[in-house]
This record gives structure tokens, sequence and C-alpha cells, in this order.
């Protein structure tokens, strides 16, 4: 049996560059040259978002999130649970994926309440994907202020500085929620903009760590 190569998680706030980093790393290792010059025989699977399928069915828009604590942590509930399902399905498979369980704790603990926070932790879906976290590579991408646009399913104020501000904090966040839980993460800092760059750092971080979780 193949060493299965270690999943990568590309998390951090928003406005960090997360989505298009996962589309360049998908088109890397889905060239086969690519994946037989590493002795890989894996298929890769990829994780989109499942946040923004959840906000979408659920018609949520900003003020649930700032005018209601309720409805955040019904959201938070229900993003953790369909990244669970998510990676279930393929948690003996080779995936990236864009967020993780993560993303749902830390803005949890932004927009809701510490124990509604402790809420998410005391589910079992986080409990389950807690287990592939700890031998995958974790990206903390650092949020870029000249990213920084309006979504409309995005909890974003209009003010740009108060945006600027809203994300770093996020972005701590991530740093100190993984510190806490003893998670292996790197940050990905925003100095790097091309995406070339960006690419190399997290392959070179990858190989680091260890292709395989058997390394």
């Amino acid at each position: 049996m193949t060493a299965r190569p270690r999943n990568i998680y590309v998390i951090g706030a928003q406005s960090s560059g997360k989505t298009t980093l996962t589309a360049a790393l998908r088109l890397h290792f889905q060239d086969k040259s690519e994946l037989a010059s590493r002795a890989i025989s894996r298929k890769l699977y990829v994780l989109e978002e499942v946040a923004r399928q959840i906000l979408q069915d659920h018609n949520a828009i900003g003020k649930d999130v700032f005018e209601s604590s309720s409805r955040a942590l019904e959201l938070k509930t229900l993003i953790l649970e369909a990244q669970y399902e998510a990676e279930n399905a393929i948690k003996d498979s080779w995936f990236i994926s864009d967020r993780s369980g993560v993303d749902a704790i830390v803005y949890g603990k932004c927009y809701t309440s510490e124990s509604d926070a402790d809420k998410l932790l005391s589910m079992n879906a986080w409990k389950q994907l807690e287990k592939l976290l700890q031998h995958s590579v974790i990206v903390v991408c650092e949020p870029v202020d000249a990213w920084l646009e309006e979504h409309g399913l995005r909890f974003m104020p209009r003010s740009r500085s108060v945006k600027t501000k809203l994300v770093s904090v996020i972005h701590e966040s991530f740093c100190d929620f993984l510190n806490i839980a003893g998670f292996r993460y790197v940050v990905l800092p925003n100095s790097l903009l091309e995406l070339g760059s960006r690419f190399n750092f997290v392959i070179e971080k990858w190989e680091k760590r260890g292709r395989s979780v058997d390394d």
C-alpha cells in the first residue's frame, strides 16, 4: 500500500488569497508527470469552501452575524458539520482543503462568544476533524490589505480602516487558536504577493514537513 501524502489546509482571514492559492496547488498536483516524479499514485481531491454554500442555502447576510449571536452560532455549526461531512467522505484519501474546521471555530470566537465557541469545540464533528488536522500541513494566509474587497456573503464593515483592523484581529485569532490547540502550522506572509512565490512557499513547507504521513 502506498503512503498517503499529507493533506494541505489553506486557511485564514478574508482577503488573504486562499482560494487562488488552492487553485494553483490543484493545477500543480493534477499534472501526472509531477505526481510521477514524486512517486505519488493516489488521486488528489480538492475540497472547495463549504461555508459559501451554507450561507447561500440559508440566505445569510452580514447582519445575521453582527446582530444575532444565536444566528451566527447556528451558521457556524452548520459549516462545521458540512466540513466534517466533506472530509469524512474522503478521509482515507489525499486532499487539499480551501478552509477547515478551524475557520468555523475561530470565526465563532470572533463573532459570537467564547462559550459559543466551546460548544463548537465539543461537537463530534470537530473532534474528528481535529485528528486529520494533526497530521496535515496547515497554511495560514496572512491578509493582504490591498486585496480587501466587498463580498455579498462576507461579513465585513464598510470602513476600509475597520476592515483592515478586523482581518488583522481574525488572523491573530487563527494563530492564537492553533498555538493553544497545539497544531503545527506555517504563516504565509503577506509580503509574498506573486502567486508563484506563494505557491513555492507552500510546496517547500509541505516537503519540509514530510510529504507523506509515514515520513
